[in-house]
């Protein structure tokens, strides 16, 4: 039996109702002929909302607010009855024929802010599949399968603005959606609070994190061309006391700027691998995990990916509180960040 993530986290448990979710399936199924118009249809979804419960809108508008956990999964989200295969190769366009996953996805990231893409990330696509490629089986990307992808927060390299720190147009809530896991092929989602962090660590250590004495290096998955910057100096962790943020990717590199600043960097690392701080889980179909990006870090552990049609997917969608000082692809979207 799969674990459901509610059952790990210390997090409320907020099940969609089947009732629920069947209406949503029927409002769903007829915003086709708006799909690929994406301000109608994130404008006729946020009229279905009228079919949530209102406790689930409740944990959902807490959640938002930044109170309670840093993470939240929302069981029996409606998917596709028609699923096909998962892909083996990445590609732009549509990668199966219903869109119900998708109406559920941006449904919520509607209500919690401002959906995005990035033009250099997934095609510049809003709703991301995240599924495992050939290619990228040992990289540190999300396409990876047979290594673990580090504790990380999600970060954004502009190419228009290369100037600008990786951390300013990150997204502020990450939005997992289960379409395919088979329990014995599928990866573990781990996932660290900050706070949690901050009360392991060494107060000297959390004062180092508190200053601008890192650098992060450029994701990979906004890097095919090979060329990976590093980011100007930043703090790691920054916020109030009680309620930190954190800003780091151990996945695609850290690396800190003086010796006090290395052991701060080596006793994170270790934080992370402590199991009384990390909470694990398998998502099954129909799981949707949110992740607050500044309140958590997450993880991944290998998986067995076969590329015959059966391994893992997910969908991913980026969330912003607003867009505020942002450079946006005028050539194709305001949502789409340059």
């Amino acid at each position: 039996m799969m674990t459901s993530i509610t059952d790990t986290l210390d997090v409320p448990r907020t099940p969609l109702p089947e009732d629920a979710a069947a209406r949503l399936t029927s409002a769903f199924a007829s915003l086709e002929a708006v799909r690929e118009d994406t301000e109608r249809l994130l404008a006729e979804l946020m009229r279905t909302a009228t079919h949530l419960p209102v406790a689930f809108l409740t944990q959902l508008l807490r959640f938002r607010a930044g109170q309670g956990a840093g993470a939240l999964c929302l069981t029996g989200m409606p998917i596709d009855a028609d699923l096909p295969p998962t892909p083996t190769e990445p590609r732009g366009g549509r990668v199966k024929p219903g869109s119900v996953s998708d109406c559920g996805i941006l449904l919520l990231a509607i209500l919690l802010g401002e959906p995005v893409a990035y033009a250099s990330e997934k095609h510049g696509a809003l709703v991301q599949n995240v599924f495992p490629t050939r290619d990228q089986r040992t990289s540190s990307s999300n396409e990876s399968s047979a290594i673990e992808l580090e504790f990380h927060t999600e970060l954004a390299l502009s190419r228009t603005v290369p100037e600008q720190s990786f951390d300013v147009a990150a997204p502020d809530f990450v939005l997992l959606l289960a379409l395919r896991s088979l329990p014995e092929r599928s990866a573990t989602t781990s996932i660290v609070q900050a706070k949690d962090l901050a009360r392991r660590l060494d107060p000297v250590d959390v004062a180092a994190l508190r200053q601008s004495q890192f650098q992060l290096r450029a994701p990979q998955s906004f890097t095919r061309d090979g060329d990976r910057p590093w980011s100007a100096p930043l703090a790691l962790m920054r916020g109030l006391s009680e309620d930190p943020q954190v800003v780091f990717d151990i996945a695609c590199g850290a690396r800190a700027l003086s010796p006090e600043a290395e052991r701060a960097l080596e006793a994170l690392r270790r934080g992370c691998a402590d199991l009384s701080v990390r909470r694990s889980v398998q998502l099954a179909p129909g799981d949707l995990l949110m992740i607050d990006n500044h309140r958590c870090a997450h993880a991944r552990s290998p998986f067995d990916a076969r590329f015959d049609g059966r391994d893992r997917w997910l969908q991913r969608v980026y969330v912003r509180r607003d867009l505020q000082g942002l450079v946006c692809a005028a050539d194709r979207s305001f949502r789409v960040l340059a």
